[in-house]
């Protein structure tokens, strides 16, 4: 279990703590330099200014003042350079706090920590997995209602489903955990739509149901009326039966409208007192002579 912030892992960070240091002296040894340029500059612009009080009273020439100006320009751009340098070498002091501090991995959430694969001197890529977090506060138990239920799915969000915990036949834990929402498609196969329900967590902030865990879920679902139930075992792919008919079989197409404990709601042309073949069979097919038998 780990908290937001807490560290996971750390690359080798000496090279990047030697670049970034050069840095900080390369940028001290800069704003020295940008000091004196401004020294001198504040110099030649004084020196100008003398030489050109002196032209006008014509005691130098007019070569003298060039020279004063030209060097005051000189001045001018040497620390305008400078001050550039000293801009770009800020920037590159940024960039290696910023590789500094991507080399350390920390939580971005309160989770549990799994899964993982790296150890003290592996070296990793980019595109890496190390390992994988799970945020404890977004929990949730997938589950799927028969399309009757799921047409009704905006009206049941919030609603309150029982969620069991079981291991080796044994309950765990149950709790209440509210219907939280739904996915936008049908699954077609599974006869229904699926919902998902939040998981909370205990006053302590601990998970009560373990992520990963197989659960069961336990909602209302109303009344489901003019249906077969059928062992799943007998539901082949295209959602097809074989009943027998006269001692022969049928293949019936049905209509998945839900699924329980390895049973199987179905709606369809199967008729009351119809015999079901109950198992797949691979050489199945319409017209085969068969002889029931109840085990």
């Amino acid at each position: 279990y780990v908290k937001k912030g807490q560290e996971l892992a750390r690359l080798d960070r000496d090279l990047l703590i030697i670049s970034r240091d050069e840095i900080a002296i390369q940028i001290e040894a800069n704003k020295t330099n940008i000091a004196e340029l401004a020294i001198q500059r504040e110099l030649r612009q004084n020196s100008y200014e003398r030489m050109r009080q002196m032209n006008v009273a014509s005691v130098v020439s007019q070569a003298n003042l060039d020279e004063a100006q030209l060097a005051l320009s000189m001045a001018k751009n040497a620390l305008e350079q400078a001050k550039r340098q000293q801009a770009q070498l800020d920037l590159s002091l940024k960039r290696a706090n910023k590789q500094l501090s991507d080399a350390v991995l920390r939580a971005q959430f309160d989770g549990i920590v799994s899964a993982v694969q790296i150890g003290r001197g592996m070296v990793v890529s980019p595109a890496m997995a190390v390992g994988t977090i799970t945020d404890l506060s977004s929990l949730e138990v997938s589950f799927v209602v028969p399309g009757d239920v799921f047409s009704r799915a905006n009206a049941l969000i919030g609603n309150a489903v029982n969620v069991v915990w079981r291991s080796g036949g044994r309950e765990i834990t149950s709790i209440e955990a509210p219907i939280s929402r739904a996915e936008g498609n049908v699954q077609a196969g599974e006869g229904g739509g699926r919902l998902y329900a939040q998981i909370a967590l205990s006053d302590t902030g601990d998970w009560i149901i373990p992520e990963g865990a197989f659960v069961e879920v336990i909602y209302s679902s109303g009344q489901v009326d003019d249906v077969a139930i059928l062992p799943e075992a007998a539901l082949y792919d295209d959602n097809s039966v074989f009943v027998i008919t006269n001692g022969r079989t049928a293949r019936r197409v049905v209509e998945i409208i839900q699924k329980s404990d390895g049973l199987v709601y179905v709606r369809g042309n199967i008729n009351e007192g119809e015999q079901v073949v109950a198992t797949r069979l691979p050489a199945l097919g319409d017209g085969i002579l068969v002889k029931p038998e109840r085990g």
